[in-house]
């Protein structure tokens, strides 16, 4: 599984820990919805497991985040991302800004 390039996840409303996510380090597009309603289901731990994805070009995140407050640091590095979707619950904060500022392939 360490050379699977795509993996998009949907329905699983009980996903808690994306742990184990972390060592597909090969990922170039990861999307991973709840299902029904973006951001219903039981809230994801933490995305901070995401850091070590430094291939990804395209992230898309419909999910509920434990942590409202939620530190985008965690995705600093992944300098290849062309593309991030996140909940808009998410957006309003100068975490965002931020997280825009340091990923330069942002359009």
């Amino acid at each position: 599984m360490k050379n699977l390039k795509t993996l998009y996840i949907y329905g699983m409303n009980n996903l808690y820990d994306l742990t184990p996510i972390s060592t597909l380090i090969n990922l170039k597009e990861l999307d991973i919805e709840h299902g029904k309603m973006n951001g219903t289901g039981k809230a994801v731990k933490s995305i901070s497991p995401l850091k070590s994805l430094t291939q990804l070009k395209y992230l898309r995140l419909a999910v509920k985040i434990e942590d409202e407050g939620v530190d985008l640091k965690s995705l600093y590095g992944l300098k290849n991302l062309q593309k991030i979707t996140i909940l808009p619950r998410y957006l309003k904060t100068e975490k965002w800004k931020s997280l825009i500022n340091e990923l330069p392939l942002i359009k």
